[in-house]
């Protein structure tokens, strides 16, 4: 009895960290999805002169000198680290992005919100006949 127990509850387990594990993904996937039309894949490649003016960042100088030297596998590693840090300021600035539009949005609501709608019903004056026959 104690064997099938413990089975059941290893089984739940299992069930319980896939359920979780699948909700985390997609939690995360709406996330993505919610950043995507912020994200500008070639905004390098605007107004840039394709990068011969532009002095080059600590990281690809240690980039360079390790292909100088013959150590490709530390120069890949550098250019990894360079990809990730490229793509973490991409989407700290989606997000930015993303998070200044909600907030202008609110202000706008707030705004339309706060405005007198007339009232429909209001008083109509007469028309311009009628006021000259009551004189």
């Amino acid at each position: 009895m104690k064997k099938k127990e413990k089975k059941i509850k290893i089984k739940q387990n299992r069930l319980f960290q896939e359920y979780s594990n699948k909700k985390q993904e997609n939690d995360l996937k709406n996330e993505i999805n919610g950043i995507l039309p912020y994200i500008e894949l070639n905004k390098q490649l605007k107004d840039v002169d394709q990068g011969r003016f532009t002095k080059k960042s600590t990281m690809e100088l240690k980039i360079d000198k390790a292909i100088s030297t013959g150590n490709f596998e530390l120069a890949d590693k550098l250019n990894d680290e360079l990809i990730m840090q490229q793509k973490e300021k991409i989407i700290s600035e989606s997000i930015e992005c993303k998070n200044y539009i909600d907030n202008k949005n609110l202000e706008m609501e707030k705004k339309r919100k706060k405005k007198r709608s007339r009232l429909v019903w209001g008083f109509d004056s007469k028309q311009r006949w009628e006021t000259k026959g009551n004189m």
